[in-house]
């Protein structure tokens, strides 16, 4: 799941909001397969989630994300 959160984040950043279809291309997943993982997200608070609209993250998921992001980030350079 954190790799959905991680993308949408991403996605969010470039784009403002995140759809499903970005997520898949980003993930190279099947829609149905980013619809569930974002109703289990949504359920777990950790985006907000309306279909057929943008999704975005919870104040609460984006400062852990991007705490993730810098720390991989930290880890590319590392590398």
């Amino acid at each position: 799941m954190q790799d959905y959160v991680e993308a949408i984040y991403h996605i969010v950043q470039e784009k403002h909001v995140a759809r499903v279809k970005d997520i898949s291309q980003r993930l190279r997943v099947k829609n149905s397969s980013v619809t569930g993982a974002l109703h289990s997200l949504s359920a777990k608070q950790l985006i907000n989630y309306t279909p057929y609209e943008r999704t975005t993250l919870t104040p609460e998921s984006e400062k852990i994300i991007k705490d993730i992001v810098r720390r991989h980030e930290m880890l590319q350079r590392a590398w």
